[in-house]
């Protein structure tokens, strides 16, 4: 699914597609190659690199800890649905959304 969200901000007005990021190296090289950006090569590097939004496309056990990760550090998330695993996850990410100031969608 990340390669669709990839595909959709690299075609979008007024958006820039930064990067991707994918555990899997040979995953993430073909993503970025196919929408002319950079594959990074850590979650931490990716969070890191500047940008003002995410799209969480990761399984849906690791949405929460992900985009409460990405919240911390500044940014807006937008999460593939379902939102979380639980209504517990839910919650904490609605918690980390407030307490950062950035939009959870």
């Amino acid at each position: 699914m990340g390669a669709q969200h990839a595909r959709v901000y690299a075609e979008l007005p007024g958006s820039t597609l930064v990067g991707v990021y994918d555990p899997n190296q040979e995953v993430a090289r073909a993503c970025a190659e196919a929408y002319n950006c950079h594959a990074f090569s850590s979650l931490k590097a990716f969070l890191d690199a500047g940008i003002e939004a995410v799209s969480v496309a990761v399984p849906t056990s690791l949405h929460a800890e992900v985009a409460i990760e990405a919240l911390e550090q500044g940014l807006h998330v937008l999460v593939e649905k379902p939102i979380a695993a639980t209504v517990e996850e839910a919650t904490a990410m609605l918690r980390a959304a407030e307490a950062s100031g950035q939009k959870l969608m």
